[in-house]
């Protein structure tokens, strides 16, 4: 796990703090905002490739983006209709932050191509690390350069934590598109993962079990789960509106039909 603290902390922690630095992967490449599309903001399209996994917290769905991330989609569908993520287990996170999963065993040191050969990454201008975006893991490479990471069967999904002003500051005076910024202040997420992590899903059902996987569920100094968090399966689909709006309908019903309780407490993030 000195990885993911090395990687993952690093670049979220440690860029804050370097003014007049580009918080996009420490790339200087630019966005081309007049052929950006913010497809994470608006709804999926029918026939859209969706995966359902089911954990022992609940069941989380998201949908892919091949035409955007091509190799990690593919080595992603691949595998789960091999059944590869089955039985497996959530290896690694921070609190209320991400999580790690889909590993081949519970280090989390090493995942698994199809060729063996690592994926390199995808970074498209239309993904982005908002609240509940999936992304690529696995080894990184150009640390003192361009710092990127290559991917496998490991991937990460992070929550909808808030974006804090003083980030929302440095996102403006870095260059980052207002459109983006807007974005990130809507769903929350991990602006400092841009580029770094490719994007290749995004989450449309689940959100809460992403929140509650993650709610003081990792030990803060090892970054490892203190109980055991079970990915009982994954399974692949295709997006429906039709059955998507009357799930959410009848969750609205249920919802408006239950008397909440005084103590809870909800998100500061709009999801």
């Amino acid at each position: 796990m000195k990885k993911w603290i090395g990687a993952a902390v690093g670049v979220l922690t440690v860029s804050l703090i370097l003014s007049g630095c580009s918080m996009m992967g420490n790339t200087t490449d630019p966005v081309d905002e007049e052929s950006m599309k913010l497809v994470q903001l608006e709804s999926p399209a029918d026939g859209q490739d969706m995966a359902v996994m089911t954990t022992d917290k609940g069941v989380i769905k998201f949908v892919l983006y091949p035409e955007y991330a091509p190799k990690a989609v593919d080595n992603f569908k691949k595998l789960v209709k091999e059944g590869f993520y089955n039985n497996t287990k959530v290896f690694g996170g921070m609190n209320d932050t991400a999580f790690l999963a889909g590993a081949t065993d519970d280090t989390g040191l090493k995942g698994k191509t199809q060729d063996g050969k690592m994926i390199e990454n995808e970074y498209h201008d239309n993904l982005w690390h908002f609240g509940g975006a999936v992304s690529i893991y696995g080894n990184e490479t150009g640390w003192f350069n361009k710092h990127k990471e290559t991917g496998d069967s490991r991937f990460m999904i992070n929550t909808d934590i808030a974006v804090s002003e003083e980030v929302l500051t440095q996102m403006e005076q870095g260059g980052y598109p207002q459109a983006v910024i807007d974005g990130f202040k809507e769903k929350g997420g991990l602006p400092n993962f841009t580029r770094n992590y490719a994007v290749f899903g995004q989450v449309i059902e689940g959100m809460d079990v992403v929140n509650a996987i993650t709610a003081d569920g990792f030990d803060e100094e090892t970054q490892r789960p203190k109980t055991e968090i079970k990915i009982i399966s994954i399974e692949l689909t295709t997006y429906k509106a039709s059955e998507e709006d009357s799930v959410s309908s009848a969750k609205t019903e249920s919802d408006a039909s239950s008397p909440k309780n005084d103590s809870e407490t909800t998100s500061s993030n709009v999801k």
